[in-house]
């Protein structure tokens, strides 16, 4: 009888056990975050080094007498103007469920949202800017998201076809040249028009959509989760007539990423053909998807200079066209962003109602 009598007592000690160990789940929990933090940054940081491992400072002393002035200018009023074109087509993506909207909001969340993830680690710009975009509704917020899973899919569409492009224009004595760089490349276009697809046609995600119904993974789920939420996005798009411009908008936007990079070229006076640009457009973007770092400065200078080196460009010219380009797409999000949150009035409480 005393396992009996024991039994209780047993019982209490798994239960505090137990309780133990989800009291240390939270811990654990955060922990691991903090080291998966720490691995992104260590990581961030590599690339730095690798960026200005081999770069003789003292060259750069020549940079300035090959330095254009114009073409400077003109390299930053593209990324104003690509900041402009990228709120326009935000303002459609909100326009069927936040008509109200002014321009002014609109361009001011799409700042802040991009300085958050600047600075902050992840994308939790995107979040933070669909909070704003939804803070005077919050039932609002999931076709907010879905709007932004329309404006990354369409983005998607657009780095596909690039790198579709930029492989083969890869000089043959080149590091990145390979025997295989022209079957990616027409992969990758198979790739971006099967996207294309997707995204003009309502029958074409109709019949992927059974596909992945019966994979029986997690991932399917979510990609039909995803890929039912952008096709009811860009359905709304049609009704709401925004969906030719939107499209339209997006290409010009990658256009102008481009010149900003080609203008930057000529700038500094480097001798870099008009290929080199869209190279540096794909290489940098793909090297800032993880958000491994604050302010994206290891994977940005080292993707850029990469891009550069293929096409001759030596350490010390690369590093500072590298430097100069991050500048150019990371400070006017920064300043524009508190620029808004400085000018912005918004009202934190009601105004007292007026007697009749």
């Amino acid at each position: 009888m005393k396992p009996l009598r024991n039994a209780p007592v047993d019982r209490r000690r798994q239960s505090e056990i137990a309780g133990k160990h989800v009291l240390d789940q939270p811990g654990r929990v955060k922990l691991r975050g903090l080291l998966f933090r720490a691995v992104r940054v260590g990581i961030g940081l590599i690339l730095l080094g690798l960026a200005v491992r081999d770069v003789d400072f003292a060259s750069l002393s020549k940079v300035p007498t090959e330095v254009s002035p114009a073409w400077l200018a003109l390299a930053l009023v593209t990324v104003l103007v690509t900041i402009t074109i990228k709120s326009w087509r935000w303002a459609l993506l909100l326009k069927p469920i936040a008509p109200q909207m002014g321009f002014r909001d609109v361009i001011g969340f799409l700042l802040v949202g991009q300085a958050a993830n600047i600075l902050l680690p992840l994308r939790s710009g995107d979040l933070i800017r669909s909070g704003l975009a939804s803070s005077d509704d919050a039932g609002r917020f999931p076709a907010v998201v879905t709007g932004l899973i329309i404006e990354k899919g369409l983005d998607a569409l657009m780095l596909v076809s690039a790198m579709a492009l930029a492989l083969p224009m890869i000089p043959r004595e080149a590091a990145l040249n390979t025997d295989l760089n022209w079957l990616l490349a027409v992969a990758l276009g198979a790739l971006g028009a099967a996207l294309l697809a997707l995204v003009v046609s309502r029958r074409s995600w109709v019949l992927v959509r059974e596909k992945l119904q019966v994979v029986p993974h997690r991932g399917a789920r979510k990609a039909v989760e995803l890929g039912d939420r952008f096709a009811a996005g860009m359905e709304q798009l049609r009704r709401a007539g925004s969906f030719r411009p939107v499209i339209l908008l997006t290409l010009v936007s990658w256009l102008m990423m481009y010149a900003t990079n080609m203008a930057t070229i000529y700038g500094l006076g480097l001798n870099a053909p008009p290929e080199a640009g869209l190279l540096v457009l794909v290489l940098v973007f793909i090297g800032i998807i993880p958000r491994l770092m604050p302010g994206q400065v290891g994977p940005f200078y080292f993707f850029a200079r990469l891009a550069l080196e293929q096409f001759g460009i030596g350490p010390a010219f690369s590093t500072g066209y590298a430097v100069l380009l991050h500048a150019f797409f990371m400070l006017p999000p920064l300043v524009g962003a508190g620029i808004y949150l400085l000018t912005s009035r918004k009202r934190t409480v009601p105004e007292p109602a007026h007697s009749p």
